[in-house]
């Protein structure tokens, strides 16, 4: 489930130009409005090109200390924070979680709390828009919490250096702790350091989900 949200959550154009002057731009309905901010991308990021996505770890870690307390005071996990540059604006996507599933409902709350308080602390110099999902059936790993929670399920893992020339591997994950995780492949037992993740996701079990419904 996805919600977009690409503007702030104040009730006006003139409030939200007092708070942040770079806002230009019509103020349409909530779900429609455009951040737009008049200088170019810059700053000490660090650059790390992955397909299209462009990962600003400097700012990543930026936007989690910002987001990350303000999504889990309103009762919902900040599973992962996405951003990725284009040649005319950015897109900032935020994927939540909670334990009993998320709802549209969720992701406009989160969306509108997460778009004022960006808007105060303007972290990003570019124009940009807000996204906000749930993580879906395919769900990212990013925490080591996330790989103890789904010992036991199939898993998709792509390294940053290959191993056994290859990077991307999928297996039933049999073990993970603070350091780690232990990946069963059909050839042979793969262990892997956090650091050496590049991204992993879950592999969906839809047989098993359409037993549940």
């Amino acid at each position: 489930m996805v919600f977009q949200r690409s503007g702030a959550g104040w009730s006006s154009l003139a409030a939200r130009r007092a708070h942040n002057p770079k806002v230009v731009g019509s103020n349409p309905a909530p779900a429609t409005n455009l951040w737009r901010k008049t200088r170019p991308l810059c700053g000490p990021f660090l650059l790390r090109f992955r397909g299209d996505l462009i990962r600003f770890t400097v700012l990543n870690q930026k936007l989690n200390n910002l987001l990350e307390p303000l999504i889990e005071s309103l009762g919902y996990e900040l599973v992962l924070i996405e951003f990725s540059a284009g040649s005319h604006s950015a897109m900032l996507r935020l994927f939540i979680d909670a334990p009993g599933g998320i709802t549209l409902g969720d992701c406009e709350r989160v969306s509108r709390e997460a778009a004022a308080l960006l808007d105060v602390e303007d972290p990003i110099s570019t124009a940009y828009q807000l996204e906000v999902s749930s993580p879906g059936m395919d769900r990212p790993l990013v925490k080591p919490a996330h790989f103890e929670r789904f010992v036991g399920e199939t898993i998709k893992v792509q390294l940053h250096v290959a191993r056994e020339n290859r990077r991307r591997f999928s297996g039933v994950l049999v073990a993970a702790d603070a350091n780690g995780i232990e990946v069963a492949l059909p050839e042979m037992r793969l262990q892997v350091s956090y650091e050496d993740i590049e991204r992993a996701r879950l592999v969906p079990d839809f047989d098993r989900e359409m037993a549940k419904s």
